[in-house]
């Protein structure tokens, strides 16, 4: 079903979700003749008009996204002010984010394999190192850090290539006005000094990766405690287990590459998203096919087929009919037909529930932070606006946290967003184990025939000392029988 309502140049076609500090639209820019291009439409909602903050960090957001040309992130186009409306114009990206696809992965009994995973992330670790090292068009340098990676702000395309988003709370290293302070993002996903209200450099985003690789590798959950103190604490001071305690089958060379991106001190970590990234590749040359982009891609088209055909449909109705004027504020339409038939399109990556209008179901999908403003305030004691709970950090009813469970104090039934890769990718982990153990028995295999040339070798040696003393002594005792001959004569 169409929204089919006239939202200034753009033809506004369904809404796709709505969250902390904003409200996403999928939308339609019509020109002369046959010109037409499917974009995204992000509107700042109604209740955060007035507040500076959130305006600051709005405009900010499209000041930062609007002048990256990378293949691995997604940009803004244009920022506009319709009435009382915010709004940027943003890339539309057919695909999914990690989140969804890893719940959808379980609801069907299927899920990503280590080699995609690993793509996934070397692939956000190339987007995030060129925000890392921004240079714009003006010669003028920034160090932007995205200050929430998380498997919702990770986009996988049809085609296999993943794009970062979601800039809406990053910083920009030593600029005056970028929110230095202000903190915010998902506390489950968040580096040791993030979360401590500490300066934050690139290497905050590498350990996020790290946690995102950790988890889709092993199924585990690493930092989700039913409290938001308890997540503080375990990202500063409980052990992080090995990935291979987790999950036996995690290939050793990818065990440390995550336990490098985790490191607490950030002076271990790996330096550069380019460094981790490297490692990363270097994985997937010894344990991947060079398909393995072509086979993410096609993973995710037959995950969401409905919807891939759901928005084609949509848009190729949107061409040839004529839109209505918008009449009401932008929170107030309806989702679309094909979100509510189909749930799973935004989804709450812990606990599943559907993205809604309202700002109590806001979920992860952008949290407004709750960390201290100031790094001398205690988490506890810090002022903190009103807003919606991260649900990956924080349970309404916490269970009682059972160490080494796969998913801490959530029903079984909700285990879908992390559990998928680790319990149904038993077939490929083993897969990748088996090319460990078949590339041991090669290594193997060779020593120990070098051990039986050399050994051979030395007796030949030996042989050949032994003809050759024996032949030497026999030329010497004719010779010898000679002079005695002679003498005689």
């Amino acid at each position: 079903m169409l929204i089919n309502r006239q939202f200034g140049d753009y033809h506004l076609l369904r809404r796709l979700a709505v969250g902390g500090q904003s409200e996403v639209f999928l939308a339609l820019k019509l020109g002369p003749e046959t010109f037409s291009r499917p974009l995204v439409i992000k509107a700042m909602p109604p209740k955060f008009r007035e507040d500076s903050r959130f305006r600051d960090l709005f405009y900010q957001e499209a000041f930062i996204s609007a002048r990256f040309s990378h293949p691995n992130l997604i940009s803004v186009h244009d920022t506009k002010r319709l009435g009382e409306e915010h709004f940027m114009v943003m890339d539309y990206v057919s695909g999914q984010t990690v989140s969804d696809i890893a719940q959808r992965g379980y609801k069907l009994g299927r899920s990503l394999s280590i080699n995609h995973v690993v793509q996934i992330v070397a692939d956000a670790c190339a987007g995030l190192f060129y925000v890392h090292q921004f240079r714009d068009v003006d010669d003028a340098a920034y160090s932007i850090i995205h200050c929430d990676v998380s498997p919702q702000n990770l986009m996988v395309t049809y085609d296999g290539t993943v794009k970062v988003f979601d800039f809406g709370i990053a910083r920009i290293v030593g600029r005056e006005g970028s929110m230095e302070g202000l903190g915010g993002g998902k506390y489950a996903y968040m580096s040791p000094e993030q979360c401590m209200g500490q300066p934050v450099d690139a290497r905050s985003d590498i350990f996020s990766l790290g946690i995102i690789l950790f988890e889709l590798t092993t199924g585990f959950r690493l930092f989700r405690r039913p409290t938001k103190p308890e997540v503080i604490r375990a990202l500063t001071e409980d052990d992080i287990p090995s990935p291979s305690d987790v999950c036996s089958d995690v290939p050793l060379f990818l065990e440390r590459c995550i336990l490098k991106a985790l490191e607490r001190d950030p002076n271990l970590r790996y330096q550069t998203a380019a460094l981790f990234r490297d490692d990363l590749l270097h994985f997937l040359a010894m344990h991947a096919d060079a398909k393995v982009r072509q086979d993410l891609g096609h993973f995710v088209s037959s995950l969401f087929e409905k919807e891939r055909s759901h928005v084609a449909e949509v848009i190729r109705q949107a061409i040839n009919s004529e839109p209505k004027p918008l009449g009401v504020a932008l929170s107030e339409l309806s989702l679309g037909a094909g979100l509510a038939a189909d749930q799973s399109l935004e989804m709450d990556v812990v606990t599943g529930a559907t993205l809604t209008a309202s700002a109590n179901d806001a979920a992860e999908f952008e949290v407004p932070d709750k960390s201290p403003v100031d790094v001398d305030v205690s988490p506890e004691e810090a002022p903190v606006p009103e807003a919606p709970v991260d649900t990956a950090s924080v349970d309404e009813n916490p269970e009682p946290l059972q160490q080494g469970a796969l998913l801490p104090g959530a029903p079984e039934e909700l285990l879908a967003p992390i559990v998928a890769p680790a319990i149904l990718e038993t077939a490929a982990v083993s897969r990748h184990a088996s090319n460990d153990a078949a590339l041991n028995a090669e290594i193997a295999r060779l020593r120990s025939r070098q051990t039986f040339y050399i050994v051979a070798v030395i007796l030949l040696l030996a042989i050949a000392g032994t003809l050759g003393f024996d032949a030497y002594a026999t030329q010497s005792e004719r010779a010898g029988n000679q002079i005695i001959h002679l003498s005689a004569e």
